[in-house]
């Protein structure tokens, strides 16, 4: 039998999918990536003893979006016992003198949770925090009495990638660096940001919807 109702419940849900779908853009999560690659080995954190205190590298943000999680590759220092720990930073860009001020602390990590050998570690901010479309920003680690070591790399496929190409510098205690010195192995996700206009299209369909139904059933 001919339902009215049910065919236009059917469209329904397939106009507000496309709709939905439409809002969320087919972008990827991963916005810089310099993991996967032969190890260089790595710095330490300990300004004292290494090259800290803020181990970071520069990344440009391709699209407006909310971090999600931050990866990085760590270990404990050989030899060393568990200091006090670290931090993982977002910071600004400043320019020539490198990372600015941090802009939101992703996590505040012990150095008991470090093992002998190079782990890759996720950290969640505990809070939403929007990244710019078209921004360059600082992420990495700032030492806080760690006897940590964050990896970082040479390989050229690594340095290939067209997310570490256009951040093009990492950052330690001797100032801003070359990324064909070898970038730490760091890793940004984010969940994109649906456009406005997508958000106008969807509610549109819906009314037409509704407008739909109610001529229909009248």
């Amino acid at each position: 039998m001919f339902n009215l109702n049910h065919i236009i419940g059917r469209f329904s849900a397939l106009v507000i999918a496309l709709a939905i779908a439409s809002a969320y853009p087919a972008q990827a999560d991963m916005v810089y990536n310099a993991t996967g690659g032969a190890e260089n080995g790595g710095d330490p954190l300990s300004a004292a003893t290494g090259a800290g205190p803020v181990l970071a590298d520069r990344f440009v943000n391709p699209f407006d979006g909310t971090l999600t999680s931050v990866e990085l590759n760590l270990r404990l220092s050989p030899g060393a016992s568990a200091g006090q720990g670290f931090t993982v930073d977002l910071f600004a860009d400043a320019g020539a003198a490198g990372p600015g001020a941090p802009l939101v602390q992703i996590a505040s990590v012990l150095d008991t949770s470090l093992t002998s050998g190079f782990s890759l570690m996720t950290f969640t901010p505990g809070t939403d925090f929007l990244l710019t479309g078209g921004q360059s920003y600082y992420v990495g680690v700032l030492d806080n009495g760690s006897n940590a070591v964050l990896g970082n790399t040479l390989d050229p496929a690594v340095l290939a990638h067209p997310d570490v190409a256009a951040g093009a510098s990492y950052f330690n205690n001797g100032g801003v660096q070359a990324n064909s010195g070898g970038p730490y192995e760091i890793r940004v996700n984010t969940s994109p940001v649906p456009e406005p206009s997508s958000f106008a299209l969807l509610l549109t369909g819906i009314g037409a919807l509704g407008t739909m139904r109610r001529r229909f059933t009248a």
